[in-house]
């Protein structure tokens, strides 16, 4: 690099002791040089951020994740880009840069899956039927080896009105997307169940007439 730069001064010295105009040509490497550095920038800044990525390890190849309203798999961590395969099986390619100054949200990390059903029954329902629901279905679910955290699970009367009572829930599984999908199931199952045997009514909507 050094010698470089003896050369480029030489060949400029040399220049104008021959008489000729330089200013256009500094000019225009000036220019040049400016281009040239606005267009790195970006190429660095995708460069440091590939290597912050591979350093902190927000998300690895195969993981799901969130960012700047793509959600996704992983399926490559370049040193400009990282790709993204999404739910409808598009490929979506975001800069590194942009990544490493967003918020990651990182579904694969997680250590449990929430699950949140809720049930609605008609506004007379008796009260002690209703708190029985709630204890029973609590009981069965948290039975259940799927269910985990059990000291934040409930079941609650959470909202009445004129027309209803719901009943909401708050429960956590294993993290997979299999088990959160069949556990939901077998919950609302349950709660079905357990209404008929309190003697409860679900809550129909009225049509207008």
């Amino acid at each position: 690099m050094g010698r470089l730069a003896v050369v480029v001064v030489g060949a400029f010295v040399m220049a104008g002791l021959v008489g000729l105009n330089l200013n256009g040509l500094i000019a225009g490497l000036g220019i040049t040089g400016l281009a040239l550095a606005l267009a790195a920038k970006d190429t660095v800044a995708n460069i440091f951020g590939a290597i912050s990525i591979i350093i902190d390890q927000p998300f690895n190849v195969g993981d799901w994740i969130i960012v700047e309203d793509t959600e996704g798999e992983v399926i490559r961590i370049g040193l400009r880009t990282t790709m993204i395969r999404t739910g409808n099986d598009t490929i979506v390619t975001i800069p590194n840069s942009n990544i490493t100054n967003s918020p990651v949200e990182n579904f694969t990390m997680r250590r449990f899956r929430r699950i949140r059903p809720s049930f609605e029954f008609e506004e007379d329902s008796d009260e002690g039927a209703l708190k029985k629901f709630c204890d029973s279905l609590c009981e069965r679910v948290l039975g259940d080896p799927r269910a985990m955290k059990s000291e934040d699970s409930w079941v609650k009367i959470t909202n009445t009105s004129p027309s209803k009572m719901t009943v909401s829930c708050n429960f956590y599984c294993q993290s997979s997307a299999k088990v959160q999908r069949e556990f939901t199931e077998d919950i609302l199952l349950m709660g079905r169940s357990i209404g008929m045997e309190c003697k409860l009514t679900f809550h129909e909507p009225r049509r207008r007439t």
